[in-house]
């Protein structure tokens, strides 16, 4: 991503990573971050609008539309790839 990529590891094995750009706004400089509250929500650092790590859906606005995903293939060990 852009402003970089938050990884979630969602189990043993499994991974998920998404794009940081908030997408309320993608044109600002503004970056979504670990939710230090929660273990499984992230928070734009401008909006305050937070997503839910297991998805990348919303879980309170103002944006509307889930951040990007990313394609994860853990390799065991410490190899992780993430892709389209």
């Amino acid at each position: 991503g852009v402003k970089g990529i938050v990884i979630y590891r969602s189990g043993v094995d499994e991974f998920k990573a998404f794009d940081r750009t908030c997408t309320y706004d993608p044109l600002s400089d503004c970056r979504i971050a670990f939710d230090e509250s929660s273990i499984v929500l992230a928070e734009c650092s401008c909006c305050e609008s937070k997503f839910e790590l297991n998805f990348g859906s919303v879980s309170k606005g103002p944006a509307t539309l889930p951040i990007k995903a990313y394609n994860t293939t853990f390799g065991g060990g410490s190899v992780l790839l993430i892709h389209n």
